[in-house]
């Protein structure tokens, strides 16, 4: 709220950024804060004001606020996965302002959008897939400290740790997707619903679970599905008729998805009985 409130005085804001925003994030930089999902809220918050109003005082100083996203990409709070997602965009748009030049904003945002394809690729890819089956991925790009995936023993706790990967991920996307950018985003629609389509063909019977027990597999893997489905959504609200190329691809992925749901439906009423 401070830091809202001294926008309307250029001086003081100027000031503040010149004094003090370094030692607010050397405040955001205790790990303590992060241990308490309140004080996240607040933390990101701040971070995402900063963000905005102080974009070039603070382009120095992004690989420090990146290390402070990566802690919480595996967060099971939804309001701090959407947060830290907004300011992974904010993020972006200070990267893209390097320069003048359109061309650095588009390979920013070309970058930012398929290292997202390629992590969430990645994690299928190793856990989930056998290696014939294996998604192509797109890029090779900003890891969203993907080399902190450490899977544990339970294979119940492994279970969540994947999804709640997979699904953050998905939400970070569908932010990207979503929100403002600096410039008139290009869209990667035929990766995007490459994955989409690839995520919703895991399902419960299939031989690809052999890396996973089928029970936590079949209780985590619907909500995977639903976020793909919102990312799809999302991606027809904003692009339209852009689409047209792929309208029997976006129907085949419904049609699919109906189908499957469908037989969830039935399955469940055979457990009843």
């Amino acid at each position: 709220l401070l830091i809202d409130r001294i926008q309307s005085d250029a001086n003081l804001s100027k000031a503040f950024a010149t004094t003090y925003l370094s030692k607010v994030f050397e405040c955001l930089s205790l790990k303590e804060i992060f241990k308490n999902e309140r004080c996240t809220l607040a933390a990101l918050h701040a971070i995402k004001r900063c963000l905005k109003y102080y974009p070039k005082v603070i382009k120095s100083g992004t690989t420090s606020i990146e290390k402070l996203l990566i802690i919480l990409i595996d967060s099971t709070n939804i309001d701090v996965v959407c947060q830290t997602g907004e300011c992974w965009l904010l993020l972006q748009n200070i990267r893209g302002n390097s320069n003048n030049e359109n061309s650095n904003i588009k390979t920013v945002w070309k970058d930012f959008q398929l290292s997202l394809l390629n992590n969430i690729n990645c994690i299928i890819n190793k856990t989930l897939l056998l290696p014939e089956e294996i998604i192509d991925s797109p890029s090779k790009a900003n890891n969203f400290g993907l080399s902190t995936l450490e899977l544990v023993k339970d294979p119940f706790e492994r279970a969540l740790h994947i999804f709640g990967r997979i699904c953050n991920l998905i939400e970070y996307f569908k932010i990207a997707l979503g929100k403002p950018y600096v410039m008139k985003k290009y869209i990667c629609t035929h990766q995007i619903l490459g994955l989409i389509h690839k995520g919703l063909n895991l399902h419960v019977n299939q031989r690809n679970n052999i890396r996973m027990d089928q029970v936590y597999f079949r209780t985590i893997l619907p909500e995977m599905h639903i976020k793909l489905l919102e990312l799809l959504e999302i991606l027809i609200d904003i692009c339209h008729a852009h689409l047209r190329m792929d309208f029997r691809l976006i129907l085949n992925i419904l049609m699919d998805a109906l189908e499957r749901t469908k037989s969830m439906l039935s399955e469940a009423n055979r457990n009843q009985v």
